[in-house]
């Protein structure tokens, strides 16, 4: 209740009763305009603004109304604008906003500008290659009305290690050496990384040589494996790759030690030779002819076959090549010793005389080899068994 003076008496008579001004309410306040600042913006499609609302009073007194004012957006297309004045871009365009108490209002003008890029993302965020091999990225873009976009054909691609692998424009990196970077995608300010490991080359192919090959059977071809690296880069891999036939029935190949990828013609037919290491294969194709067998070995006799040194013997050969010279030696503890020298006959057979070496060299009691080797390589081996 309103506390009242008590009337007063001057010069006899009753002036009234008068109320305090501190006790007027404060909506008795007559507002007459709003301000609505910014009283222009721009934002991107996604961005927000605040707007505030200003509330000017008859007698020139001025009370913030950002919180009380009604909001609104002439097109919510364009933007929206919260109950506390803060405006969102929706798409691209200009909008009035509002400010309203009672009848009273105040307008600003905002305008939208397309959507601008905030942030880029690399895929794969991490990856690991072998040098020589190849790692594609992707970048994708969030703009600033949420939407997204694939850069990777646009962006500007870099590796901070260019000795260990390298990215070309539409984001192909490439390792080089054994190591790590870093994979950049970049527009304008705005950019996205992705790590990159390179590992050392893996072997991606073995070729066999020949590729294909035609032998008689009882014949050989000898095979070799060169494998080729994620890095380009060869290595002979005769030796230490696994070795096979399909048809075993038409040819062999070899993995003994010394020997590895040696071929042997077994029947007529035609097979494939195979190279393996891990799960990389290579092949080549070997064809199987008839043929007459090989000839057979030479062979070698010695008459006596003991006795003391400085015996006379006869040697006879078989099986070598007619008209090859044929060199008989005797040997004791690396010291040979030539005991005849002649040719194999038409029938490849060869006889001559030669006598036991006395002395150191004919050694000790025991066996000692007496070697026929012909010019050709081919050679047969005997014993002599000296008694004293």
């Amino acid at each position: 209740m309103r506390a009242l003076i008590p009337a007063l008496l001057v010069t006899g008579m009753v002036v009234g009763v008068v109320e305090p001004l501190t006790s007027r309410p404060a909506g008795a306040l007559t507002l007459l305009s709003i301000t609505v600042s910014p009283t222009a913006a721009s934002i991107a499609a996604g961005h927000t603004q605040q707007f505030t609302a200003t509330g000017h009073y008859l007698g020139g007194s001025t009370q913030d109304l950002t919180s009380t004012a009604t909001w609104s957006s002439s097109l919510t297309s364009v933007a929206t604008v919260s109950s506390a004045g803060l405006t969102t871009g929706v798409a691209t365009g200009a909008t009035t906003i509002t400010a309203t108490d009672g009848l009273i209002l105040g307008t600003a003008a905002l305008t939208v500008t397309p959507a601008v890029l905030v942030s880029i993302s690399v895929s794969p965020l991490t990856a690991s290659i072998a040098a020589g091999g190849t790692q594609q990225f992707t970048a994708t873009g969030t703009y600033s009305d949420l939407s997204t976009k694939d850069l990777t054909s646009t962006a500007n691609w870099a590796s901070s290690l260019t000795s260990v692998a390298t990215v070309s424009s539409a984001g192909l990196a490439t390792g080089v050496a054994t190591g790590a970077t870093t994979i950049t995608a970049t527009d304008g300010l705005i950019l996205g990384t992705a790590v990159l490991t390179v590992t050392p080359a893996v072997l991606v192919s073995i070729s066999v040589a020949p590729l294909t090959a035609s032998i008689a059977a009882g014949h050989t071809q000898q095979f070799s494996a060169t494998g080729t690296y994620s890095d380009l880069s060869t290595a002979n891999l005769t030796d230490s790759v696994t070795w096979s036939s399909s048809l075993t029935g038409t040819a062999t190949v070899s993995n003994t030690s010394g020997s590895q990828g040696l071929a042997t013609g077994v029947a007529t037919g035609a097979t494939t030779i195979t190279a393996t290491e891990g799960l990389i294969v290579g092949t080549a194709a070997l064809a199987v002819t008839p043929g007459t067998p090989p000839p057979p070995s030479p062979s070698l006799t010695m008459s006596p076959g003991s006795g003391k040194k400085r015996t006379t013997v006869v040697i006879r050969g078989a099986n070598f090549d007619p008209g090859q010279v044929v060199t008989v030696t005797y040997l004791s503890k690396a010291k040979y010793t030539e005991l005849c020298k002649t040719s194999a006959q038409a029938d490849g057979s060869f006889s001559c005389l030669g006598k036991i070496p006395r002395g150191r060299r004919g050694g000790k009691r025991g066996d000692h080899s007496i070697v026929a080797k012909e010019s050709s390589g081919r050679q047969a081996t005997a014993k002599f068994t000296v008694t004293n």
